[in-house]
């Protein structure tokens, strides 16, 4: 998550809010690194910020809204990020272009949600940037164990007070906000990260943000949340041990679809997935798609029959898994599909199936390419009330449809 949205999204208190504002304000801010066990060093470039923001409290409202800075200029938020959260930023590489583009002094929020317009203002007084914090156990967190608890450790900031806050983000895990059990005020010098908080034999990205409240507003707009900050963020590294689990897909099997009846259906991974596809996308019955940021299969299907085709799917670290499915598409043409115990699979050109023969009776199997013409496979004896079924050839068919019987 950017600083744009950590440094207000910490201070949202959850207070009801009014026309649907939950929360505004504005932030001057500073950017250290630390890349050993010393002080953090400051940002060469681009490392000072100017942020103003608002939250509204649902995304289907219309909203839109303009910020007049103290020397009488005037800029549009736009909405990054959220649906929810709207925005004008700027990046300095030194100090004194901050404060010659964004002067201190009062700035006045005029922001119109769903045709309402509501007035606000907040000073910026001359308070010069607190220190970046510094990472006191920076040679430990090179070395962690995910599977165990682990503190992030940092120096008392100099500048820090109970009126102020601090958030830790260590990859996607992070410390409590503003308001929430356990959340982080400016005095405080270490952040739990629980276990499984971060993956095995990874280098996430970590951030301790120390933002100074110089200013807060809680009558402009009622039950709305106002604040003015001067902030201090330090980056750095944490390594984390062990192997991680391989990506996969792991949903086994789909359920029945009915012809003519809505369908849905959502693939599941092992981790978080940025793209799902289908190989061919015709292979699918007519009437359904595959949501390529969802994994959700849905729609009507318009044709019945037994449909087998191949998801692949993109983790975050660029990982492409692809597994086949078959989805059966029930009409007056086609029975229920047979019980199975461990779904149908396709990898590495093996076709597999587990299938049930309760009463320990022999099971045919055949295939076809095109659900009219059928050739019997074989004739599967099951050993404990199921038959494991492999077909080695299915991936150089173009089309391979199995039917099972039981003799």
């Amino acid at each position: 998550m950017f600083l744009l949205w950590v440094v207000f999204g910490l201070v949202t208190c959850g207070m009801a809010s009014a026309g649907g504002i939950q929360d505004f304000g504005l932030a001057k801010a500073q950017l250290y690194f630390q890349e050993g066990p010393g002080m953090p060093e400051p940002a060469e470039t681009g490392g000072f910020l100017f942020v103003a923001s608002f939250e509204i409290d649902d995304p289907s409202r219309s909203a839109s809204g303009t910020l007049q800075l103290p020397n009488g200029e005037t800029h549009q938020f736009v909405r990054l990020f959220t649906n929810t959260n709207l925005f004008h930023t700027r990046i300095f590489d030194t100090e004194n272009e901050l404060h010659a583009a964004y002067p201190n002094g009062t700035y006045t929020f005029s922001l119109t949600v769903d045709g309402v317009t509501h007035t606000a203002s907040i000073d910026l007084v001359s308070t010069p940037f607190p220190s970046g914090p510094h990472i006191t156990n920076y040679t430990e967190l090179q070395e962690v164990d995910p599977t165990e608890s682990f503190a992030v450790e940092w120096a008392p900031i100099p500048e820090g007070t109970a009126d102020d806050l601090i958030l830790v983000e260590i990859g996607d895990y992070e410390s409590p906000k503003f308001g929430e059990p356990g959340y982080l005020i400016g005095t405080d010098t270490s952040f739990v990260v629980e276990p499984g908080g971060i993956d095995a034999n990874t280098v996430s990205e970590g951030t301790v943000y120390f933002s100074g409240i110089v200013n807060v507003n809680t009558t402009s707009i009622p039950g709305a949340l106002g604040v003015g900050i001067v902030g201090a963020w330090t980056m750095f590294d944490v390594v984390a041990s062990g192997e991680a689990d391989d990506f996969r897909i792991t949903t086994e099997s789909l359920p029945n679809a009915t012809l003519e009846q809505p369908y849905s259906a959502t693939f599941q991974a092992s981790a978080p997935v940025i793209g799902w596809t289908v190989g061919d996308p015709s292979a699918l019955p007519s009437g359904l798609s595959l949501d390529a940021m969802t994994g959700e299969l849905s729609g009507t299907p318009s044709e019945s029959g037994s449909f087998a085709f191949e998801v692949m799917a993109v983790s975050m670290t660029a990982e492409l898994y692809s597994r086949g499915f078959v989805l059966n598409v029930l009409g007056d043409d086609l029975l229920p599909a047979v019980p199975v115990t461990s779904g149908a699979s396709f990898q590495n050109g093996t076709f597999s199936l587990v299938i049930e023969s309760p009463e320990g009776d022999e099971v045919r199997v055949e295939v076809s390419s095109n659900l009219k013409t059928w050739t019997v496979y074989g004739t599967f004896t099951p050993e404990n009330g199921v038959v494991e079924f492999e077909d080695s050839d299915a991936g150089s068919a173009d089309a391979r449809f199995y039917r099972v019987s039981w003799e």
